[in-house]
């Protein structure tokens, strides 16, 4: 069953990203004096849907170091505060270069904890999970980024953009 307007239109539903919703917000706290339902009209979605955007935006906004922009829904875990310290320990990792996989992650999520007193054991959903919400992927790391010219980077950057917006 389709949503309709009170003309009698349908409504497509999509659920917007995580990144919209900023963007939305930001759109919000830059025109204040104009009005939500304007708003809503000139972004193009419901202005109930931009009402729960704006009732909710503390939401995304204090956990939004921890979410990937291609998230729909946040949803806070029962193990919120391994997690962080997890994702820390893991840009710490990355920052030094160091390679880090699965193995590796569900060791040092076990010993993360132990340390905190929590009687917790990850298993490979728990994990992949993560990986999924905070955005990690496993690439081969090398120290050969600063012989690459930003030039160059950021021209590749614009092509894969193009390229995935280009795919259904």
């Amino acid at each position: 069953m389709m949503a309709s307007t009170s003309s009698g239109r349908p409504i497509k539903c999509k659920a917007l990203f995580f990144e919209d919703k900023l963007k939305i917000i930001s759109e919000i706290e830059a025109n204040p004096k104009v009005s939500r339902v304007a708003m809503a009209k000139k972004l193009g979605i419901p202005s109930s849907t931009l009402n729960g955007i704006v009732a909710n935006q503390g939401k995304p906004l204090a956990s939004s170091g921890n979410i990937s922009s291609k998230c729909k829904r946040i949803k806070i875990g029962l193990y919120d505060e391994i997690e962080n310290v997890l994702l820390k320990w893991f840009k710490e990792q990355r920052a030094l270069e160091i390679p880090t996989d699965g193995p590796i992650l569900n060791e040092k999520v076990s010993q993360i904890a132990h340390n905190l007193g929590i009687k917790f054991s990850p298993s490979n959903g728990w994990l992949n999970r993560f990986k999924n919400q905070v955005g990690i992927v496993y690439r081969t790391v090398s120290g050969e980024s600063e012989s690459v010219y930003d030039k160059c980077v950021e021209n590749w950057k614009k092509n894969m953009v193009a390229r995935n917006d280009e795919k259904p």
